[in-house]
């Protein structure tokens, strides 16, 4: 059977009327004309794009292959005059300064350590979710039995009734009297010593909730420098710390002020007694820092999920302060689960307990004055077995409807945790990507199928980033062409690109970017060609495919303020607003946009220099779908 029963009647009447004359509505017609814009969402703008370059198609004469890192020469794998293959490497380097090779262990680590946090962390959230679930199934299985047992008590005690008003002497009376007697002095103990008891158990809510307090105020002052106290000791994990975006450090500040305040508030609370009177307003008030606590939690956690990492700063400590606040925000879930309960069934207690004793205190006055009246003596006991009865019911609905809440929270939680730990487990592959990228600086390879001509180091021999160390020929065709400073940092050496050449389409691989400027103050990068076109000597075009480190925007959308500002057009409904943004290089016919944009923002990409508020209404342009 069901454990909650509703009923519900919805009754509704309408009278509608009307009378008197009408007066004819006049009607303004709205002149301003439709103003069309197109917009997009800023999360569809992306980092890549393309630029074209253009030269002429030569034949290759030599090749200087340079290193892109700085090391001491450990193999030199070719001799002059030898012939390679594509990707052969030529010579191999040991870091001595950049320490490529232990960021690479790092970064492995860190994503072993990424992948054994989800996975226990996983196992840890579906045993929290089975024990709840559990609980919830053995308080719904209480609730039927209980249920199905008060319809077998009550005829029980109707029968039992039935036989008393049968046969009732005053030995009997008196006996029953004496017993009821008794039970009103137990009930009345058990109740004063329920209310005594009331302050102690309240105390150990209160003690776990300022324990928890005071361990987050002293963890996120020592882990974020959030006061003078530890500010100069954290110098360093502040360079890393929520960089990704700066405004979770100053949502961090404001829930640790807030919670500052209220531990203050807490503390004064300490010495409260609580008694009867004031029992639920003082529970009601120590339910009110549980969100506190948990917005404050969510701020430090967001706030570690948008640091980076560096050899002072490896994931692996990320990780730990993850794991950390997601061991809090589990004990905050216990403590507030243990609060809710004895919140429950206070609630429930003060709100019967009288009633119960002056009902029996009620039929214990009746008993005394009709001891010899059995039928009265057997539906007074009826009436204190529904009473009973009544409150086992309240009591076994109160615990289910707890422990729903609490299956509930906890499959809500494991969704949401999963969800962040996806997010630090791909920033740990990420980050071993970066760490096998740069680790790849240490070996000077071959792009194309050559022969070495020249070796201009030996095994032993420091050198630098952009040193030539080895001269290869090939019969394949190159294209000479210049960069500027901002695309010569985002093009890099062995990417392939896009050539096209006498109508057809070649793949070209770039061999060679110049780390220094020439007098025109542009930087030159050498591309060749997989296979020889049939004649040399004619113009390319090489589409460069690019990817910045923050979203591009086309010119015509971003209105230039100085050097480093800008605006954009916002659609918001009714009207355009203009928003000042914070601008980078310009690239080609697209700037960067520095300034963090919401996904959900709606930019205008159309040209509004002629929308007169005045004129027009503003309107979005459909699209054909």
């Amino acid at each position: 059977m069901s454990h909650k029963i509703i009923s519900a009647l919805l009754i509704g009447t309408l009278l509608l009327a009307s009378c008197g004359t009408t007066k004819p509505e006049v009607v303004v017609k709205d002149t301003k004309k439709p103003f069309l814009v197109d917009t997009k969402l800023a999360k569809d703008f992306t980092k890549d794009y393309t630029i074209e370059k253009s030269g002429r198609l030569v034949g290759t004469s030599t090749i200087a292959l340079a290193s892109q890192g700085v090391g001491r020469v450990t193999s030199v794998a070719v001799k002059e005059g030898a012939s390679v293959k594509k990707w052969q490497i030529l010579v191999f380097l040991s870091d001595t300064t950049a320490n490529y090779d232990i960021r690479l262990e790092q970064a492995r680590n860190a994503l072993r350590n990424a992948e054994v946090n989800i996975e226990s962390t996983k196992l840890q959230l579906d045993k929290t979710i089975a024990d709840t679930k559990f609980a919830l199934e053995k308080t719904k299985s209480d609730y039927f039995s209980i249920t199905e047992d008060a319809v077998k008590k009550l005829e029980k005690a109707r029968r039992d009734s039935a036989k008393a008003i049968v046969s009732s002497t005053g030995s009997d009376a008196q006996a029953a009297l004496e017993k009821s007697e008794l039970d009103y002095t137990n009930l009345q103990n058990t109740n004063d010593q329920t209310i005594k008891n009331l302050d102690a158990t309240y105390r150990l809510s209160y003690n776990d909730l300022k324990k928890l307090m005071a361990k987050m105020l002293y963890q996120g002052d020592k882990a974020f420098g959030l006061t003078d106290k530890f500010r100069n000791d954290t110098v360093t994990n502040k360079q890393y710390m929520g960089v990704r975006n700066s405004a979770t450090r100053t949502a961090l500040e404001q829930a640790y002020t807030y919670l500052v305040r209220e531990n203050t508030n807490l503390e004064q609370a300490a010495s409260i007694q609580i008694d009867e009177s004031s029992a639920l307003i003082e529970i009601e008030k120590l339910g009110t820092y549980y969100p506190i606590i948990r917005t404050y939690i969510l701020a430090a956690s967001d706030y570690i999920e948008n640091s980076i990492s560096s050899s002072s700063f490896p994931q692996s400590v990320i990780d730990a302060y993850t794991t950390e606040y997601l061991g809090y925000k589990t004990e905050l879930s216990s403590i507030e689960t243990g609060y809710t309960s004895f919140k429950n069934t206070t609630s429930s207690f003060l709100s019967s307990y009288k009633n119960n004793e002056a009902s029996v205190a009620a039929g214990l006055e009746v008993q005394k004055m009709n001891l010899s009246t059995g039928e009265f003596e057997s539906a007074l006991g009826l009436e204190r077995i529904q009473i009973g009865i009544n409150r086992d019911i309240t009591q076994a609905q109160i615990a289910v409807d707890s422990a729903e809440s609490n299956y509930t929270n906890a499959v809500a939680n494991k969704d949401i945790t999963i969800k962040k730990l996806a997010v630090s487990l791909a920033d740990a592959q990420l980050s071993l990507e970066q760490a096998n990228k740069e680790f790849a600086k240490l070996s000077i390879v071959s792009p194309i199928d050559a022969t070495v001509t020249r070796v201009s180091v030996s095994v032993g021999q420091e050198i630098a980033a952009g040193v030539p160390v080895i001269e290869i020929a090939s019969r394949n065709p190159e294209i000479i062409f210049d960069l500027d400073s901002d695309a010569v940092v985002l093009l890099k050496v062995w990417s392939t690109q896009p050539v096209i050449y006498d109508g057809k389409t070649y793949t070209g691989i770039v061999v060679w970017v110049s780390q220094v400027a020439n007098e025109s103050l542009l930087y030159t990068a050498r591309i060749t060609l997989s296979e020889s076109p049939k004649f040399l000597g004619g113009v390319a075009t090489i589409q460069l495919s690019l990817k910045s480190e923050y979203p591009m925007f086309p010119n015509e959308m971003v209105r230039i303020i100085s050097e480093e500002q800008g605006e954009i057009s916002i659609y918001s409904g009714s009207t355009i607003t203009s928003m000042s943004v914070k601008i980078g290089a310009v690239v080609n016919r697209s700037i960067q946009i520095i300034s963090p944009l919401s996904s959900e923002l709606e930019i205008i990409t159309s040209d509004v220099s002629n929308f007169d508020e005045k004129k027009n209404i503003i309107e979005k342009r459909k699209t054909l779908e």
